[in-house]
């Protein structure tokens, strides 16, 4: 994949196997927002993203955030593979 920002390819994730790409899954939100400011361009979110009926948002917004309450990043031991 072409791309004139070295991040680009750095984050981008492919599942080829499902012909999908997803090139800003892997990607901070911290880098796409400077990115965008940079471009004086705007951030925009689907208002589905907050909506909790959806099980999706509700891990997301809820169990995520409970799960890493409980246990911080910054506590967790790399795991053997």
């Amino acid at each position: 994949m072409g791309s004139r920002h070295p991040w680009a390819q750095r984050y981008a994730v492919h599942q080829a196997d499902r012909g999908i790409i997803r090139p800003l899954q892997a990607t901070p939100r911290a880098l796409i927002l400077d990115y965008l400011s940079a471009l004086g361009q705007s951030y925009r979110e689907d208002s589905s993203n907050s909506d909790t009926r959806y099980k999706r948002n509700l891990i997301r917004h809820q169990l995520i955030p409970l799960f890493e309450e409980l246990n911080p990043p910054s506590e967790r031991r790399p795991t053997a593979r």
